[in-house]
């Protein structure tokens, strides 16, 4: 086998990691500037409670590929979207 051969299939599940990767990154930073911008507004509390958001954001962190992988997916139908409106007291609109 040459090394074309190997080299392609290798290319082409690193590209299938590739939207992964950059959600990953993209979640994490966002992450990360909640907790520099949490950090920013405790700025006179107790360094006990920066140490907090810090270690969470940590955590969070290290959790981050792993809730990735798993598809959390909220779907609503219309029948759950009326059955809703009804408990809240609203019309369901008239279709067709």
């Amino acid at each position: 086998m040459s090394p074309t051969t190997t080299a392609i299939p290798q290319l082409l599940d690193a590209l299938a990691r590739v939207p992964f990767v950059v959600g990953v990154l993209t979640k994490g930073s966002l992450l990360v500037l909640m907790a520099v911008g949490l950090t920013r507004l405790l700025g006179r509390a107790p360094a006990a409670a920066r140490h907090l958001v810090w270690s969470l954001s940590v955590v969070g962190l290290l959790l981050l590929p792993a809730s990735t992988l798993s598809p959390w997916r909220l779907e609503l139908t219309y029948r759950t979207l009326v059955s809703t409106s009804r408990l809240n007291g609203v019309r369901s609109p008239t279709v067709g």
